[in-house]
């Protein structure tokens, strides 16, 4: 469930929400866009996906070091009552397209 990746999150404030990682574990590749009731739900789920990102980061720094930079780019942004969380090899990319998606 999403509360096991992203501890804190209160998924009962969600509205809509998708999640994507990659499944072997061996890169970090996230995305996860949430919905939420309202801006202030949003605003609090922000310090639970801050969280996964520095688990994360703990995890990849040793693990591997070569996708690490993936981490240090990631994007975590709310606008209104969206969330969403970034980890890929071109997040500006995929922040574009989500923006397009959401407004």
């Amino acid at each position: 469930t999403l509360a096991d990746y992203f501890d804190g999150l209160d998924t009962d404030k969600l509205t809509d929400s998708s999640y994507y990682m990659c499944a072997s574990g061996a890169y970090p590749d996230e995305i996860a866009v949430f919905k939420f009731g309202s801006s202030a739900d949003a605003s609090d789920a922000v310090s639970a996906v801050n969280d996964r990102l520095e688990y994360q980061k703990k995890t990849y720094k040793d693990y591997t070091p070569e996708e690490y930079y993936k981490l240090e780019g990631a994007i975590v942004e709310q606008s209104g009552e969206w969330l969403y969380y970034i980890v890929t090899s071109d997040n500006a990319k995929a922040q574009d397209i989500i923006r397009g998606y959401i407004g």
